[in-house]
């Protein structure tokens, strides 16, 4: 390594030294077992649990119809391009349209 960098690293780990370790106020751990033990659990109206369930009910639907519109359309395009695509092989090979 780098003498310098290793100066530096050295330097820096000694201005450490004679430092005390950080301590906390007397009363600090009781405080917050207090704020902790005051704090009261949110209750969720069963009304807004019956509005959610509902709401994914509803979204459940609409996906659920929504795939199904989806692939009968697919499924119908899917017929009418090989009807045209079978129309279009029948003009071609036996020229019927031409003089």
């Amino acid at each position: 390594m780098n003498p310098s960098k290793e100066k530096w690293i050295h330097s820096v780990l000694s201005s450490l030294e004679g430092s005390q370790r950080a301590k906390p106020a007397p009363r600090l751990f009781d405080q917050i077992q207090e704020t902790i033990a005051r704090r009261e659990a949110p209750v969720v109206p069963l009304s807004w649990r019956r509005m959610g369930v509902a709401a994914a009910a509803v979204m459940l639907f609409l996906n659920i119809a929504a795939l199904r519109h989806y692939s009968k359309t697919q499924s119908e395009t899917t017929v009418q391009s090989s009807e045209y695509s079978d129309a279009e092989s029948l003009i071609s090979n036996y020229n019927i349209y031409e003089l």
